[in-house]
């Protein structure tokens, strides 16, 4: 059975987090998951953000630099603003955060499903033995975060072709 702690949840509820004992690893995973889905989302948003910012700003300096600090605001800022931009769009190719950022959120949200149901005791938690299934759930939702994202980390094969270069993809 439950026991909750007093004084956890928002006033009037209990808090989830507050279920002892066999729960604290649905809210362990949750918690994970939640975290790494707000660090992808993070990196997402910084990456576009830089993409967006550094190739905008280059036929803007161009257009200044006519009229003031020519080599510098023609030649030097655009060159390091377009190096920036090709680093930047070629990590996001590789590590693919906004990937990340789904899968991890997507996850989040199934085991918060998973939660409820164990919670208020709905299908498939409604038997004795619900602990078990829940961690056979939690076991079974591991592997699939595992095989998914292992899915999203680049291979050799796809460097060695992003590396090369379009020329070479292409054949």
């Amino acid at each position: 059975m439950w026991a909750w702690i007093p004084g956890r949840g928002p006033k009037g509820t209990p808090d989830w987090r507050a279920l002892q004992p066999r729960f604290d690893e649905v809210v362990r995973l949750i918690d994970e998951q939640r975290e790494k889905a707000d660090q992808n989302r993070f990196r997402s948003r910084a990456a576009s953000i830089i993409l967006v910012t550094s190739t905008g700003a280059i036929p803007v300096l161009l257009v200044v630099s006519t009229k003031y600090l020519d080599f510098w605001l023609g030649k030097v800022v655009p060159a390091i603003l377009a190096a920036l931009a090709a680093a930047t769009g070629t990590v996001m190719v590789m590590v693919k955060p906004q990937e990340r950022w789904r899968l991890h959120r997507s996850y989040q949200r199934k085991l918060e499903s998973e939660s409820l149901k164990y919670q208020h005791r709905l299908d498939p938690y409604d038997v004795e033995n619900r602990d078990t299934k829940l961690l056979e759930k939690l076991i079974r939702v591991r592997e699939e975060v595992l095989a998914e994202w292992v899915d999203l980390m680049p291979t050799s094969d796809s460097l060695t072709k992003l590396m090369a270069g379009p020329e070479v993809n292409q054949k």
